[in-house]
């Protein structure tokens, strides 16, 4: 006597079109205002020269990293999507973002806020 199991597969759910055409449409608007780093960061040299004092090729490298780091690491970050888990991955980066927007405050009671208009 054999007895056969026939397995079925399980029920895929599809996401809907609108779904998706959101998702596009928040990631362009994502890039598109990240671009303005991108092709408006050489009007703040100057005052970024001036106030600092670095010259403009320590200012061109730390932007060749800004670049770099948000363009390059997608696929890795993808890959740590996939591995890991959305939540594994937004969780240290919203971390991240709180202390750095905390110091940020931190420092503006310690920074005269006249002498660098252009940064705060």
């Amino acid at each position: 006597m054999t007895d056969t199991v026939h397995a079925t597969a399980p029920a895929v759910t599809r996401v809907s079109d609108a779904y998706r055409w959101m998702q596009l449409v928040i990631g362009v608007a994502a890039m598109v205002m990240i671009a303005n780093y991108q092709y408006g960061w050489t009007f703040f040299v100057p005052d970024i020269q001036k106030t600092f004092g670095w010259d403009r090729a320590s200012i061109q490298w730390a932007f060749t990293l800004f670049v770099l780091f948000e363009t390059w690491l997608v696929p890795v970050e993808g890959w740590f999507v996939d591995k890991y888990g959305p939540r594994i991955v937004v969780q240290p980066s919203t971390g991240t973002s709180q202390v750095s927007n905390r110091t940020k405050s931190v420092n503006a009671h310690w920074i005269d806020a006249r002498s660098q208009p252009n940064f705060f």
